[in-house]
């Protein structure tokens, strides 16, 4: 069997041809050669023909006619004692064909090649934040390249082990997408664009959040002069960030406000303790008796995702309750959005002609009104009401495994982070072409906008 990257460009090594059939083909273009003196002397005109191999390749309703494997050639003249033509193998994955080559109406003795399998191929270039991260990278590899394996989509590392990140920090904001200061992009160069992708395994993930904190504070509301504030998610951007933006405090509505800000440090993690004492004005007016007004405005970080992907860039958090089951499925997740996944309506076509005949929804699809972020999938999960969602409705776990591709972690995923049998399949006929991964239009992905592996360095 030969093995036929398909999203590859750039045939490598020998032809294919029918007597050697070695190596690894990339492309979709398989060149097909016959010598002619194998069907005796002066036979002039040789016909090629594809035949399917076994009974799971892709349905022909998703292949549009041009899409489908075909001879390019289906009749070949006898030049330099050799018959030429090309096969022309479709974009998805796991398909199987072989071409057989006759004297012009003698088909019953006919010669073939060997099996032609698709695949598509991808790389990834990994950066980890620290030890454990490195650890847990160590462990999926296989399973990652497992997980993808079963879709025919071929994962390479590159380079070949983990590159670690220009900066150790506890917790990372995501409002830099790309989050530029974690690697040295000059030197970690991303040479196989548009087919190759950066992911990240950073500690912790955050969305940055502001909030405003009114209180009445007496003297009896402080100790030893101070007055602890809690807030209700987890203070400041960076480690050495106290996560208070201001603090003012004043004794009525017609007073000045003072501002307090310098005098206010970082208890724990939820909690700022105010140094009123530390203003002599302030102080005074505590101990005679008034109330203050305190404003206090925070920079608080907003967490509730494992991690995310843009394009070909990809973020995953390590630092879960789950350890390894919950960062494989957030690992497999992301690079399946990168992928493409999930979509709501692929087209369809006659099995005839490959003409275009309409559109087929995905009856697992999963948007935004659903809760999470972008397209994901429901498959075994139970259709639950909801008041946090658009839509009145969410979807929790059900009775079987879930798929990779659920809008958040569960412990019912698939333990090896698997995509389930209704996308498995879908990531089976996905177009990875390097058109596909340069934000070529895809129709059946809205409402949410084209894969662009070309978007960034």
């Amino acid at each position: 069997m030969i093995k036929c990257f398909v999203n590859v460009p750039d045939n490598v090594g020998s032809a294919a041809d029918w007597k050697l059939g070695k190596g690894e083909m990339r492309g979709t273009l398989v060149p097909v050669v016959a010598d002619s003196d194998a069907f005796g002397n002066h036979v002039c005109v040789a016909e090629f023909w594809v035949e399917p191999v076994g009974n799971k390749n892709t349905e022909a309703k998703w292949l549009a006619a041009g899409a489908r494997a075909r001879m390019t050639k289906k009749l070949a003249i006898n030049f330099t004692d050799k018959f030429r033509s090309t096969l022309a193998l479709p974009h998805v994955g796991g398909d199987q064909y072989k071409v057989k080559v006759a004297k012009l109406g003698d088909k019953g003795n006919a010669l073939e090649t060997q099996v032609f399998e698709t695949w598509r191929r991808i790389y990834i270039s990994v950066h980890h934040m620290n030890g454990e991260a490195l650890k847990l990278y160590g462990q999926m590899k296989p399973k990652v390249e497992e997980v993808f394996k079963k879709a025919f989509v071929d994962v390479k590392w590159e380079p070949a082990s983990s590159t670690k990140t220009l900066v150790e920090e506890p917790y990372t904001p995501a409002d830099v997408v790309h989050m530029p200061h974690l690697y040295d992009a000059a030197r970690s160069r991303l040479t196989r664009k548009p087919l190759h992708m950066r992911l990240l395994i950073v500690t912790d993930i955050f969305d940055k959040a502001t909030r405003r904190y009114q209180k009445n504070v007496g003297k009896a509301d402080l100790a030893k002069g101070d007055y602890l504030l809690s807030t209700g998610r987890p203070l400041g951007y960076r480690k050495a960030d106290t996560g208070c933006a201001h603090a003012w405090v004043r004794t009525g509505p017609a007073d000045p406000w003072v501002e307090v800000t310098e005098h206010v440090r970082k208890e724990s993690d939820r909690k700022l303790r105010i140094h009123l004492h530390r203003n002599p004005g302030v102080w005074k007016d505590l101990k005679d008796g008034n109330t203050l007004r305190l404003v206090v405005d925070t920079r608080e970080r907003d967490h509730g995702f494992c991690g995310y992907s843009l394009d070909n860039f990809c973020v995953v958090r390590s630092n879960e309750a789950g350890g390894l089951v919950t960062v494989l499925q957030t690992f497999t997740h992301e690079v399946g959005h990168s992928l493409g996944q999930a979509v709501d309506k692929e087209d369809v076509h006659d099995a005839a002609t490959g003409n275009r005949t309409g559109q087929e929804a995905n009856a697992n699809w999963h948007g935004d009104d659903h809760g999470g972020q972008g397209p994901h999938c429901h498959f075994h999960a139970t259709r639950v009401a909801s008041t946090r969602t658009t839509s009145g409705f969410t979807y929790a776990a059900g009775a079987g495994d879930l798929c990779t591709m659920f809008f958040r972690d569960d412990k019912k995923v698939e333990k090896q982070g698997a995509f389930c049998a209704e996308c498995e399949p879908r990531l089976k006929r996905t177009d990875l072409s390097p058109a596909a991964m340069q934000g070529g239009r895809r129709t059946t992905w809205p409402p949410h906008p084209s894969p662009n592996w070309d978007h960034y360095s």
